[in-house]
């Protein structure tokens, strides 16, 4: 099972404010912060790319995750389309995450 870590990177001197996804195979991606009304959208978004990188998106049954965030960071488990529990985010086809 993969899990994928996303984390918040502030800007520096060098480079900008992005969004760093890891997953547990060592994967990473990173993308530039974008400014939203609400934080979490980047993080799917980050999530979401990394998921395609990585050749998920393809899997039939897994395109609902498990979202978590602990210490400022967020945490991203899938599961099976069947499976009951609470919150769960929606993966759509579009990276937009409308």
């Amino acid at each position: 099972m993969i899990v994928i870590r996303t984390r918040y990177k502030r800007a520096t001197n060098h480079q900008g404010a992005r969004i760093v996804a890891r997953s547990s195979n060592g994967v990473t991606l990173a993308m530039p912060y974008y400014e939203s009304s609400l934080e979490i959208d980047n993080h799917k978004q980050a999530c979401y790319l990394l998921w395609r990188k990585l050749g998920l998106d393809y899997i039939a049954g897994y395109n609902k995750m498990y979202a978590g965030e602990f210490n400022g960071e967020y945490y991203w488990i899938p599961i099976d389309n069947g499976s009951p529990h609470c919150r769960i985010i929606q993966f759509d086809s579009q990276p937009e995450w409308v």
